[in-house]
Protein backbone atom coordinates (compact mmCIF):
# COMPACT_ATOMS: atom_id res chain seq x y z
CA UNK A 1 0.00 0.00 0.00
CA UNK A 2 3.04 2.57 0.84
CA UNK A 3 4.62 1.63 -2.35
CA UNK A 4 1.38 2.38 -4.16
CA UNK A 5 0.71 5.60 -3.01
CA UNK A 6 4.36 6.38 -3.22
CA UNK A 7 3.75 5.73 -6.88
CA UNK A 8 0.69 7.82 -7.04
CA UNK A 9 1.96 10.78 -5.39
CA UNK A 10 5.13 11.01 -6.89
CA UNK A 11 4.24 13.88 -9.23
CA UNK A 12 4.21 15.83 -5.95
CA UNK A 13 6.10 13.49 -2.94
CA UNK A 14 9.69 13.43 -3.41
CA UNK A 15 11.16 10.59 -1.12
CA UNK A 16 14.63 9.86 -0.56
CA UNK A 17 16.73 6.97 1.14
CA UNK A 18 18.39 8.53 4.25
CA UNK A 19 21.48 6.38 4.56
CA UNK A 20 22.18 4.51 7.96
CA UNK A 21 24.68 6.54 10.16
CA UNK A 22 23.01 9.61 9.12
CA UNK A 23 19.46 9.97 10.63
CA UNK A 24 20.90 12.38 13.07
CA UNK A 25 22.60 15.01 10.64
CA UNK A 26 19.19 14.60 8.54
CA UNK A 27 16.22 13.06 9.72
CA UNK A 28 14.43 15.95 10.58
CA UNK A 29 12.29 14.39 13.45
CA UNK A 30 15.86 13.09 15.40
CA UNK A 31 17.14 16.53 14.98
CA UNK A 32 14.69 18.78 16.45
CA UNK A 33 11.31 16.73 17.74
CA UNK A 34 11.82 13.43 19.32
CA UNK A 35 13.63 14.21 22.38
CA UNK A 36 11.29 16.86 23.42
CA UNK A 37 7.73 15.16 22.01
CA UNK A 38 8.66 11.81 24.17
CA UNK A 39 9.60 13.70 27.16
CA UNK A 40 5.60 15.15 26.92
CA UNK A 41 4.17 11.82 27.55
CA UNK A 42 6.34 10.34 30.14
CA UNK A 43 6.23 13.33 31.87
CA UNK A 44 2.13 12.37 32.13
CA UNK A 45 2.45 8.80 32.47
CA UNK A 46 4.89 9.39 35.93
CA UNK A 47 2.07 12.43 37.00
CA UNK A 48 -0.57 10.06 36.83
CA UNK A 49 1.49 6.91 38.61
CA UNK A 50 2.79 9.66 41.24
CA UNK A 51 -1.23 10.15 42.00
CA UNK A 52 -2.20 6.28 41.58
CA UNK A 53 0.54 5.28 44.16
CA UNK A 54 -0.72 8.27 46.51
CA UNK A 55 -4.04 7.24 46.03
CA UNK A 56 -3.40 3.61 46.75
CA UNK A 57 -1.05 4.53 49.97
CA UNK A 58 -4.02 6.63 51.15
CA UNK A 59 -6.43 3.25 50.72
CA UNK A 60 -4.03 1.27 52.77
CA UNK A 61 -2.29 -0.45 50.12
CA UNK A 62 1.85 -1.16 51.65
CA UNK A 63 4.27 -2.82 49.98
CA UNK A 64 5.12 -3.41 45.83
CA UNK A 65 2.67 -2.02 43.93
CA UNK A 66 1.69 -3.49 40.54
CA UNK A 67 1.10 -0.26 38.88
CA UNK A 68 -1.11 -1.00 35.04
CA UNK A 69 -1.90 2.25 33.15
CA UNK A 70 -5.24 1.90 31.86
CA UNK A 71 -5.85 2.56 28.24
CA UNK A 72 -7.89 5.44 27.94
CA UNK A 73 -5.44 7.08 30.30
CA UNK A 74 -2.75 6.57 28.24
CA UNK A 75 -4.83 7.63 25.04
CA UNK A 76 -5.68 11.03 27.20
CA UNK A 77 -1.87 11.41 27.78
CA UNK A 78 -1.09 11.17 24.46
CA UNK A 79 -3.75 13.35 22.52
CA UNK A 80 -2.61 16.10 25.62
CA UNK A 81 1.02 15.38 24.47
CA UNK A 82 0.13 15.93 20.73
CA UNK A 83 -1.67 19.15 21.75
CA UNK A 84 1.17 20.50 24.00
CA UNK A 85 3.77 19.55 20.39
CA UNK A 86 1.16 21.83 18.57
CA UNK A 87 0.77 24.45 21.53
CA UNK A 88 5.10 24.79 21.31
CA UNK A 89 5.26 24.68 17.60
CA UNK A 90 3.00 27.21 17.19
CA UNK A 91 4.82 29.71 19.32
CA UNK A 92 8.04 28.31 18.10
CA UNK A 93 7.90 27.03 14.46
CA UNK A 94 11.39 24.79 15.41
CA UNK A 95 9.98 21.56 12.66
CA UNK A 96 10.21 24.49 9.77
CA UNK A 97 12.86 25.80 10.46
CA UNK A 98 14.90 22.50 10.83
CA UNK A 99 13.64 21.23 7.92
CA UNK A 100 15.07 24.12 5.71
CA UNK A 101 18.43 23.89 8.40
CA UNK A 102 18.39 20.04 7.15
CA UNK A 103 18.21 21.09 3.25
CA UNK A 104 14.58 19.47 2.77
CA UNK A 105 12.16 22.34 2.45
CA UNK A 106 10.41 22.13 -0.62
CA UNK A 107 9.07 25.55 -1.03
CA UNK A 108 12.27 27.29 -0.08
CA UNK A 109 15.53 26.93 -1.59
CA UNK A 110 17.55 26.25 1.54
CA UNK A 111 21.42 25.14 0.26
CA UNK A 112 23.10 27.79 2.45
CA UNK A 113 21.23 26.68 5.16
CA UNK A 114 21.99 22.96 4.61
CA UNK A 115 25.51 24.23 3.97
CA UNK A 116 26.26 25.74 7.24
CA UNK A 117 24.44 22.61 9.22
CA UNK A 118 26.85 20.46 7.77
CA UNK A 119 29.95 22.66 8.35
CA UNK A 120 28.34 22.79 12.32
CA UNK A 121 28.53 19.12 12.22
CA UNK A 122 31.85 18.75 10.78
CA UNK A 123 33.41 20.46 13.74
CA UNK A 124 32.54 17.30 15.87
CA UNK A 125 35.45 14.35 15.15
CA UNK A 126 32.19 12.02 14.87
CA UNK A 127 30.04 13.78 12.82
CA UNK A 128 33.41 14.50 10.79
CA UNK A 129 33.97 10.68 10.49
CA UNK A 130 30.41 9.90 9.26
CA UNK A 131 30.30 12.44 6.59
CA UNK A 132 33.86 11.95 5.39
CA UNK A 133 33.22 8.49 5.01
CA UNK A 134 29.55 8.77 3.24
CA UNK A 135 29.20 8.41 -1.11
CA UNK A 136 26.33 9.33 -3.00
CA UNK A 137 24.13 6.20 -4.41
CA UNK A 138 22.04 7.00 -7.17
CA UNK A 139 19.19 4.93 -7.43
CA UNK A 140 17.18 4.03 -10.06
Amino acid sequence: MVNQFLQLASTWLTTVLIPGGLTSVLQVCDLIINKVFKQFPRNGYYSWRTRFIKEKRLEGVSGKLKVKIPRDVLINIIEESIKKMNRLQQEKPTIRSMFQKAGQDPVVNCEEQFKMHLDSLQKDSMYKTIINNQQAVHLE
